[in-house]
């Protein structure tokens, strides 16, 4: 463009003395720097669209950053409140928790005590006037021992199952399930003998915990199999597998009695019975085993039929050794 404007005024400064034919050039020359600055004008405008546009655009961007940088400083602080609150009432969670424990404890002592005295008193009034009471009077007396220690038996199950994860999950280790089935065969000896039962287990996984956790559960698992057994010599099997979530499955199968499937959701609940009370204990202990397995973040399920035995399946994610 300015080599045309320049043109132009050599061409206008000689103007006398141009030809026809340089004529005809400025003319063209003209008609250019009048295009050029069509097209200057043309854009400007376009541009200044443009411009106005893009102003437009970002005082909007502006206005809703202020008022999303408004909301979220007034979600900040709603949340550091809700935060104060949270933390109020785990600390008052604890605090109950901790009164609970020392609650369960003295009650569980307490109870504990006059028990003991009823049936020490019991006993000693079978013994001395055993020749003066009737078969009524002893049988009445077997009822008031057997029930003296049954409540016994409650309360120490209640309170076992009390203190489960009062300890949290610390000073855990790598623990060998085999390792931990021979301890439990060691513990359940007199009933294994008696019953003539037969503990059969394959390599087993390691896992990480607190070794006394995994004694509970699977001794309450093989003394159950024990205890319900059928007429068969008891036999349970201890297996395992990985599953596809890498996770670990270990399966304690039995040929014992079974158990309906109407009670298999209920099965877990603590003080739960299903045999009518035909057998010793509280009933408490396959809520222990439940209880010890949501400790770690695992599960616990039953399949089982009546006759056909039963089998527990434990998951265990992310407490594998490597």
């Amino acid at each position: 463009m300015f080599k045309s404007i320049d043109a132009l005024h050599h061409y206008i400064t000689q103007l006398v003395t141009l030809s026809e034919q340089d004529k005809k050039v400025m003319v063209q020359h003209i008609s250019a720097i009048h295009s050029e600055l069509e097209d200057i004008n043309s854009n400007y405008k376009s541009s200044e669209k443009e411009r106005d546009l893009a102003t437009k655009y970002l005082n909007k961007t502006i206005i809703d950053l202020e008022r999303n940088h408004k909301q979220l400083s007034e979600a900040n602080t709603f949340l550091a409140h809700q935060n104060v609150i949270i933390d109020n009432n785990l600390q008052k969670l604890i605090s109950a928790y901790e009164e609970l424990e020392q609650f369960t404890y003295i009650a569980s002592h307490d109870l504990k005590s006059p028990l003991r005295t009823i049936s020490s008193y019991a006993q000693l009034l079978q013994a001395r006037y055993t020749d003066k009471l009737d078969a009524k009077a002893h049988e009445y007396l077997d009822i008031i021992i057997q029930s003296m220690h049954n409540m016994t038996d409650v309360i120490d199950d209640s309170l076992a199952y009390s203190r489960i994860g009062r300890e949290g999950l610390k000073r855990t280790k790598p623990i060998k399930i085999k390792d931990v089935i021979e301890i439990v065969n060691k513990n359940l000896e007199t009933e294994i003998k008696e019953s003539h039962a037969q503990i059969i287990y394959e390599e087993l996984p390691t896992i990480v915990g607190k070794k006394t956790n995994f004694i509970q559960l699977f001794q309450n698992l093989i003394a159950n199999s024990i205890k319900y057994r059928s007429q068969e010599k008891p036999i349970v099997t201890i297996t395992s597998r990985v599953e596809d979530d890498d996770s670990w499955c270990i399966l304690v199968t039995d040929n014992g009695r079974g158990i309906e499937k109407i009670y298999h959701d209920s099965i877990f609940q603590p003080f739960k019975r299903i045999d009518g009370g035909n057998v010793s204990g509280a009933g408490i202990g396959l809520a222990i085993c439940k209880k010890i397995c949501t400790m770690y973040s695992g599960k616990i399920s039953i399949d089982s039929e009546v006759d056909q035995g039963t089998t527990f399946t434990i998951l265990l994610k992310d407490l594998i050794q490597s």
